[in-house]
C-alpha cells in the first residue's frame, strides 16, 4: 500500500508543478486540482478555474467555488470523485503514520 501511495503522490506531484503551479494557491486546493486532473483530464482544472471566474466564484478554492464550476462543465459524478480522493488521502496519510 505504501508504495501505491508513494507513485500516486508522485503523479500529483507532477501535475500541480505541470498544471497547477500557481503560487496564489494553496497547498490542498493544489492537491484537490491534481485530483481533478485525474478524474477529468490534466488541461481541465484550467478551464474550472476560469469558468469559476466567470461565475464570480473564488478561482483558487476548490471546495463552493471550482468545484461548482467544474459540475457546470462536466457532470457531477466526476466532480465528486475529486471530494472523495481527498477523503481517502486524509485515510491513507492516517494508515502509513
Amino acid at each position: 500500500m505504501e508504495r501505491n501511495i508513494e507513485t500516486g503522490n508522485k503523479y500529483r506531484r507532477y501535475l500541480i508543478t505541470t498544471y497547477i503551479n500557481n503560487a496564489g494557491i494553496h497547498a490542498r486546493s493544489q492537491t484537490l486540482f491534481a485530483f481533478a486532473a485525474c478524474n477529468a483530464a490534466p488541461g481541465n482544472p484550467k478551464r474550472f478555474r476560469t469558468k469559476a471566474k466567470d461565475m464570480g466564484l473564488d478561482q483558487v478554492l476548490w471546495f463552493g467555488n471550482v468545484e461548482n464550476a467544474a459540475a457546470a462543465i462536466i457532470d457531477r459524478e466526476t466532480v465528486q470523485g475529486t471530494s472523495n480522493n481527498d477523503d481517502f488521502v486524509v485515510g491513507d496519510l492516517a494508515a502509513v503514520a
